[in-house]
């Protein structure tokens, strides 16, 4: 049972909840709740838009999961939210030879290989 918090989290969605004037460990804690539950419901872009918000570890524990299980589509949701370049640019390779173009290029624009994105762009 999550709760009460996460709960209005998962249901109207993490946009929509103004989680500021919570303290920060509340915060955390509820969103990572929120984050996890939302993982468990197939709800990934908006789970890791919980883990981002509250600047959790666990965002990168989910593109770690997902890149090993080889989703890397789902990976790529949570990868998008990390400024790690390196890490970008693995996830966005695995996902451009699996031919799923957007999400490459998605997060090869993110990394800011600009070099890549045309070379997405003018041939695949």
């Amino acid at each position: 049972m999550v709760s009460p918090i996460a709960d209005m989290i998962i249901r109207k969605g993490v946009e929509h909840v103004d989680t500021a004037k919570l303290t920060p460990e509340l915060r955390q804690s509820v969103l990572e709740e929120a984050g996890m539950t939302l993982q468990k419901l197939g709800r990934h872009h908006e789970a890791a838009l919980a883990f981002t918000i509250a600047e959790s570890a666990k965002l990168r524990e989910a593109v770690a999961y997902y890149t090993q299980a080889g989703l890397f589509s789902i990976a790529a949701h949570y990868a998008q939210h990390l400024e790690d370049a390196v890490e970008l640019e693995r996830v966005a390779a695995e996902n451009l030879r699996l031919g799923n173009r957007e999400e490459a290029l998605r997060l090869y624009r993110k990394a800011g290989n600009g070099q890549m994105v045309r070379f997405v762009e003018e041939n695949l």
